[in-house]
């Protein structure tokens, strides 16, 4: 595998190697950078579907609906007014299925928001569902010290922000 580098020209992007050739002239909206295992996201003539390159410029995973982060080997598909959100593998097959009406892209570790027939809980990247219970939504708060809580459900976590469950009833 050769390195490579995202390169915006003309308002295009496209990839560069460490010698500075194009591996991909630039026609590509948009272009992130590469991310473990070596793919990159990229927009084409759509906004909201994505695709992932690798590092020799082949699409590894074709376009779709889906978010542009690589966290524990999964990316989400389904965006905001779909009605299903689930979880692809770096290959591009179905890992969590798209039972969700939301769901978070996963962070580092742990396990990620997401809404399920309308109830709310943590998803696990092996795909486990824990339900909030009935009446239970996520509330960001802005305390670092968040209480303990009695129902056995984790904290989510994300990005420095923290939320705890609301009891509605």
């Amino acid at each position: 595998d050769c390195e490579a580098a995202p390169v915006e020209s003309d308002d295009k992007w496209g990839l560069i190697d460490t010698q500075g050739r194009w591996i991909v002239k630039p026609v590509y909206d948009d272009l992130d950078a590469f991310q473990a295992p070596g793919l990159a996201a990229f927009r084409q003539d759509s906004y909201d579907e994505r695709a992932f390159i690798d590092l020799r410029g082949k699409v590894a995973i074709p376009a779709d609906e889906m978010a542009g982060v690589i966290r524990q080997g999964l990316i989400r598909t389904g965006s905001d007014g779909s009605s299903a959100f689930g979880f692809i593998d770096l290959k591009g097959r179905p890992a969590i299925n798209g039972s969700f009406d939301w769901a978070a892209s996963f962070d580092e570790e742990g396990p990620t928001l997401a809404r399920r027939q309308g109830r709310w809980g943590l998803l696990h990247a092996s795909g486990q569902w824990v339900d909030a219970g009935e009446g239970r939504e996520p509330v960001l708060t802005a305390s670092d010290n968040l209480r303990e809580l009695t129902s056995g459900l984790s904290l989510w976590l994300q990005a420095g922000q923290g939320y705890e469950w609301k009891d509605d009833q």
